[in-house]
């Protein structure tokens, strides 16, 4: 009846699997027994949690490539909840009884990411403390690091430090800025370097300067040759 049992709760994958394994778990009886065939229910489990279950060699290398793998950038730049993902991971990693002695090194390159100054700052300072055996964190754990870097995040969040424009940030996007602008004004005949308006009949760029050059408005003959090339005074009508 057992056997029976477990074999009516597996499910279609479940009996994909374990079918090309049925001489193992499955034998006839004889005929004075009534015939039919018989099932091993224990086999039958063996088989199906020997094809789901990974094992420990392959687990923690698992848990260990996604600490490895794991970027601020797909959190968002959160840092708690990237954090809460490698300690899940560290966690798993202990209750195989193994530990993953690179934990603190992973940590310091991820939370080295962020894109806010002020908070790299603070990570370079307790790297330093650590690698150096001095100052306010020399005797912090990677869990420590973890734990503290949560609450640096979560009180730049809440008072609004976190997603404050970079100073370095906000220099980059005004010359961006300007480049931008300077190309637009090129590209419809400005001279930059004049702040004057080349063809404009007259007008003038910002400083009320007249947008020819002196040679361009005094006629002195028909033609007039400059830098190699032959202007035309125009007829007066």
């Amino acid at each position: 009846m057992i056997p029976k049992w477990i074999y009516g709760n597996f499910d279609a994958d479940a009996i994909r699997t374990i079918k090309p394994k049925s001489p193992e778990f499955t034998w006839q009886r004889s005929q004075s027994n009534g015939g039919g065939f018989c099932l091993d229910g224990a086999t039958m489990l063996k088989i199906i949690l020997d094809e789901i279950a990974p094992s420990t060699i392959v687990g923690t290398d698992n848990y260990r490539k996604q600490i490895q793998n794991c970027r601020l950038p797909n959190f968002s730049y959160n840092v708690k909840e990237c954090l809460k993902h490698i300690e899940r991971c560290n966690k798993d990693i202990l209750s195989q009884g193994e530990t993953y002695n690179s934990l603190q090194l992973h940590t310091f390159d991820r939370l080295k990411s962020a894109k806010n100054s002020e908070f790299k700052t603070w990570v370079r300072r307790v790297k330093s403390d650590i690698s150096s055996d001095t100052g306010e964190y020399k005797s912090f754990t990677p869990v420590m690091v973890i734990s503290a870097a949560k609450k640096q995040y979560l009180n730049m969040a809440a008072t609004g430090e976190w997603d404050k424009l970079d100073p370095w940030d906000a220099q980059m996007i005004a010359l961006l800025t300007t480049i931008k602008e300077n190309t637009e004004r090129q590209s419809q005949g400005y001279d930059l370097s004049k702040k004057t308006a080349r063809g404009g009949g007259g007008g003038s760029y910002g400083g009320g300067q007249n947008s020819y050059d002196e040679w361009q408005l005094m006629k002195t003959g028909d033609t007039k040759t400059v830098n190699g090339k032959t202007w035309w005074w125009c007829r007066q009508s």
